[in-house]
């Protein structure tokens, strides 16, 4: 869990700490990437902070084109979205026959 990151809009609240994007970006690299060099291969960026949505998605890019391991980036608001999609995909594929085609994602965001 990186509890720190990008947070400059909010300086104006005693207490507040902002990670420069850049510096945030290669953390988030170097802890996924020390996960990789421990044998893991599929990485996934849990965003909570809005702010933080396209620098982890830069963060999950960067795994996916230096390193073998695959790597996502997602919001935390959409996991229920996601969860769902798996177990109708899952419903869907196991079926022979019509009906095989995959749900349409649902933002709950």
């Amino acid at each position: 869990m990186i509890h720190y990151g990008f947070n400059e809009h909010n300086m104006g609240f005693p207490g507040t700490i902002s990670i420069r994007e850049y510096v945030f970006i290669d953390f988030c690299y170097d802890v996924a990437h020390s996960f990789i060099r421990q044998g893991y291969h599929r990485i996934v960026f849990v965003n909570g902070h809005g702010s933080n949505q396209m620098l982890c998605n830069l963060a999950a890019r960067r795994i996916v084109n230096t390193t073998p391991a695959l790597a996502a980036a997602v919001a935390q608001c959409s996991l229920p979205s996601a969860a769902w999609l798996v177990h109708q995909a899952h419903q869907r594929l196991s079926k022979p026959g019509p009906g095989r085609s995959l749900p349409a994602p649902v933002d709950v965001c």
